[in-house]
């Protein structure tokens, strides 16, 4: 029977947890965030449904596990509920309710609910039953003796004693049995309807034929003790049976095998039982292989209705080792209940799996911890859930904690000189803290910033880091006469930037949209770095050098660079004449070097210019690279 939901409250330092389950449910969170307290206090609850009465002690059991309520639901045998529905209930739905109530030292069930509700007075404590039961028995028994003594009596005055005492016990143990009796009884109150008395045995009789799961705690230090010797016999009993247990056993070998990576073998000897790996006895396999073991041990020995409460199953694991026993709980039949600061147990993408995030504050004047347990429910949570617990995902997963998106290949090289030059010698290395890569000019229509949820026909920019900048060309070819500049991009990049700044809202500092302050990139260089640029990729540049006056060039925010190249080049006369449409014309020399087509290797020829520094260039790139050094550094800040 699955249990679906469980909403405990009044426990100390959580006003209220609601828990909504799947079959494999893990909380994670940093030490001291409630983990264990959620485990715990779960197997509380399972354990006082599986007294399987409606009114008991609870037993020892420390203070910061009790709860006031706890409302459980569950996924039923359909049959077995049909079959009670007559005696407690007046119809039934797929799901049974119960709430619990603990009252100092007991519990009481308050409710069942299926289709309708059916309240319960407090009974007295199952336990105080059997105690009502010895004081009428030890009173009929000194009733007895008291007729005995009278019999025997040396004179009247010790008789009347006697026939007095007697009298009054009479009285006490009439009273003694009707609460006896009245303790045998539930009163309930079903919709609609007035109290009515019921038998206790009938309602204990319910809830042991609804068969509750069992909480089985798993203790890992514990576990290669009792654990690998059960497996060792079972697996020998299966092989040792007939076929379709050699059929279980090749299955389960199966799977063993490719959780160790190691070639596992069960047999018997002169009526010994021996487990080997790779023809080494078990026991003097490394730590984490007799863990492993352990661990398949537990999840294959179970009954297939108990429910698997484990408190970090990490332990002594290999990172591999524990996707693999991951994956041996989402095959099993079982549900399971994990508290981990291991992210290989948080099936994050699996149907079969729940996340919850669990966090603890401290508070003036508060005798304990507040707790708090939420679900994750996408990417976005995601990363938050590895920042609350001091993960950095460059650290872990060897990915940039930014990546910054530029139009293209003379835009990467552009920017990647810049932010190297600025952040390496603080420590700051590129494909470790920063990452560079380009959308590739108007397919940026196919880019997509959506934090909350994965786009079908676009690339989440999202998917593969935590915070972004996204740069572009302005690409004006004149002064902004009206607005601002994002009112004048192109459609796609003004989409980008009003997502960049939804996701800014959601989560500020969260990425940053950069457009440039002249017409391209290319604009941030000086005349004179362009004129350089040209010579580092045309080398007929020196041939025609002595026409060429550098003061006359001139290259404007707003031009194209290889026009603004061609007009100074056609002024100064370096040019030739192609016949062209059965004329002839002039043309600029060596365009296909200096021009559009060869813009990556310009670039790469204006940043070899001797002692370039960020100041020296236009339309305020220092600031731009300011801000966007100050970005990187924040993103990955500890």
């Amino acid at each position: 029977m699955k249990l679906l939901r469980a909403i405990f409250t009044g426990l100390p330092g959580a006003k209220k947890i609601d828990i909504t389950c799947d079959d494999v449910n893990v909380f994670i969170g940093p030490n001291g965030a409630g983990k264990s307290t959620i485990l715990n206090v779960l197997k509380l609850a399972l354990d006082l449904l599986s007294k399987k009465t409606v009114c008991g002690f609870i037993g020892e059991v420390e203070d910061w596990l009790l709860f006031e309520s706890a409302e459980l639901t569950f996924c039923p045998d359909p049959e077995v509920i049909s079959q009670l529905v007559p005696l407690i209930l007046q119809s039934s739905s797929d799901e049974l309710v119960i709430k619990l109530k603990c009252d100092g030292r007991s519990f009481h069930i308050e409710y069942l609910r299926s289709d309708s509700e059916v309240h319960i007075i407090k009974p007295p404590p199952i336990e105080e039953i059997g105690d009502l039961r010895n004081t009428f028995q030890t009173t009929e028994s000194r009733i007895e003796e008291l007729d005995r003594q009278i019999n025997v009596a040396s004179n009247s005055t010790v008789a009347h004693n006697l026939r007095v005492e007697q009298t009054r016990l009479r009285v006490e143990l009439e009273a003694e049995k009707n609460r006896y009796i009245e303790s045998l009884q539930c009163e309930i109150i079903k919709p609609g309807k007035l109290a009515e008395d019921i038998k206790r045995d009938t309602i204990d009789g319910f809830l042991e034929k609804v068969r509750f799961p069992a909480a089985i705690l798993v203790d890992s230090a514990k576990a290669i003790d009792d654990a690998i010797p059960r497996l060792i016999n079972s697996m020998c009993e299966l092989k040792a049976g007939k076929r379709a247990q050699n059929r279980q056993f090749n299955i389960a070998q199966e799977r063993l095998q490719h959780l160790l990576e190691h070639e596992i073998d069960f047999y018997e000897k002169e009526g010994k039982r021996f487990l080997t790996v790779n023809g080494v006895d078990y026991r003097k396999a490394s730590s984490g292989t007799r863990v492993s073991l352990a661990y398949f041990g537990l999840t294959n020995l179970l009954a297939e209705t108990d429910i698997v409460i484990w408190d970090e199953p990490e332990n002594g694991l290999h990172p591999t080792r524990r996707i693999r026993v991951l994956d041996l709980i989402l095959e099993d039949p079982r549900q399971f209940f994990i508290a981990t600061h291991a992210l290989e147990f948080a099936p994050i993408y699996s149907s079969k799996g729940m996340i919850f995030r669990c966090d603890s504050q401290y508070q003036d004047n508060a005798d304990t911890t507040t707790l708090t347990v939420a679900k994750i429910s996408g990417r976005k949570e995601g990363f938050l859930l590895l920042e609350a617990m001091g993960v950095q995902p460059a650290r872990t997963l060897f990915t940039a904690n930014v990546v910054l998106w530029v139009e293209g290949p003379t835009e990467l090289v552009f920017y990647r000189h810049w932010l190297k030059k600025v952040l390496h010698p603080v420590g700051f290395e590129e494909g470790f803290h920063y990452t560079i890569m380009h959308y590739g000019g108007g397919l940026i229509s196919y880019l997509d910033v959506a934090d909350e949820e994965h786009r079908k026909q676009a690339f989440d920019a999202l998917s593969i880091c935590r915070n972004l900048v996204i740069l572009v060309d302005s690409d004006l070819q004149s002064v902004i006469v009206t607005g601002d500049v994002a009112s004048h991009l192109k459609p796609g990049a003004r989409r980008i930037k009003e997502e960049v700044d939804r996701l800014n809202i959601d989560r500020p500092g969260s990425a940053l949209f950069c457009v440039t302050e002249g017409r391209e990139i290319e604009n941030y260089l000086p005349p004179r770095v362009l004129l350089h640029a040209a010579s580092q990729c045309w080398k007929g540049f020196e041939d025609h050098k002595v026409k060429l006056d550098p003061g006359a060039f001139e290259f404007g925010r707003y031009d194209s660079f290889e026009k603004s190249l061609e007009t100074f080049l056609m002024d100064a006369g370096v040019t030739r004449e192609v016949v062209k449409e059965g004329g002839t014309e002039k043309i600029a020399i060596g365009k296909s070097l200096w021009g559009a087509v060869n813009k990556v290797e310009m670039m790469r020829g204006a940043l070899t210019m001797n002692d370039l520094q960020p100041e020296d260039l236009q339309w305020g790139f220092s600031n731009q690279l300011d801000i966007i050094v100050e970005f990187v550094k924040q993103a990955n800040s500890v």
